[in-house]
């Protein structure tokens, strides 16, 4: 987004004529702008039902746009209680008892 305000501006000469377009599309819903927040967007997707062990392993997907592999313990004291992948967010829930 800076590169395309910088050529709007005419070169790096003029960073803060530069800024100020790219702060202007953003107040005016320009590239900037997104619909809704990524928190909000996940916070959507309800907790991943783990039925097989104690353990969700998370990887965001895998392949170049997933993350690390998290391991999430699910054997709390609190057998009911949502675990959250640090990385992307994504919730796990164990689905009964052993």
């Amino acid at each position: 987004m800076l590169g395309l305000a910088l050529r709007r501006a005419g070169g790096p000469r003029r960073l803060g004529q530069a800024l100020r377009f790219l702060a202007a599309d953003e107040a005016n819903g320009g590239p900037m702008a997104s619909p809704m927040p990524a928190a909000k967007l996940i916070a959507e997707v309800p907790p991943i039902q783990v039925h097989s062990s104690f353990t969700a392993v998370c990887d965001g997907g895998g392949g170049p746009l997933g993350h690390p592999v998290e391991y999430i313990q699910l054997d709390t004291r609190q057998p009911d209680k949502i675990e959250t992948c640090k990385y992307c967010g994504l919730r796990f829930q164990h689905a009964g008892h052993h």
